[in-house]
């Protein structure tokens, strides 16, 4: 349940709203009709598009299942305790907890970040830039696939 407010809480922070407009980028579609007059900004909407759901796939997969690791494994060795079958050393325990943790809750960090590094707010002003100057800034211009153009 923390982890679902966690994450509503950075979507929120996501979707912060645009300084120069004042609103907020409603969803990619939008951006794609104000802004997609070429290819390049067609590309660019399609690039940030496939980032920023892929940080937020490893962001609800890892927030899941840390979540559910976590009361599964609580469950199970209340059940265990309480049938007689045996108790987890409590030290062996809190290794696997620890564990569990650091690699799901470093997937979920990554996750978070690489969706707020490529999210909707930075498209728009990454597009403004490219409309007044015309060139695409190298970092994004290095990312971009063929696919991305079509």
């Amino acid at each position: 349940m923390l982890v679902c407010m966690v994450f509503s809480v950075i979507t929120a922070i996501a979707q912060v709203p645009d300084s120069t407009s004042g609103k907020r980028p409603s969803n990619f579609a939008s951006i794609k009709a104000n802004y997609g007059t070429s290819d390049t900004a067609k590309a660019l909407v399609h690039l940030f598009r496939r980032k920023n759901r892929t940080g937020k796939i490893f962001a609800y997969a890892s927030g899941t299942l840390l979540v559910g690791g976590g009361i599964s494994f609580a469950v199970l060795s209340n059940s265990f305790a309480n049938r007689g079958i045996g108790t987890l050393n409590p030290s062996a325990a809190r290794n696997l907890l620890g564990r569990a943790w650091l690699v799901y809750g470093g997937t979920a960090a990554y996750g978070i970040v690489k969706a707020r590094r490529w999210s909707r707010k930075r498209l728009v002003r990454v597009l403004q830039e490219y409309e007044s100057d015309g060139q695409l800034p190298e970092l994004y211009r290095k990312k971009l696939w063929s696919r991305d153009f079509k």
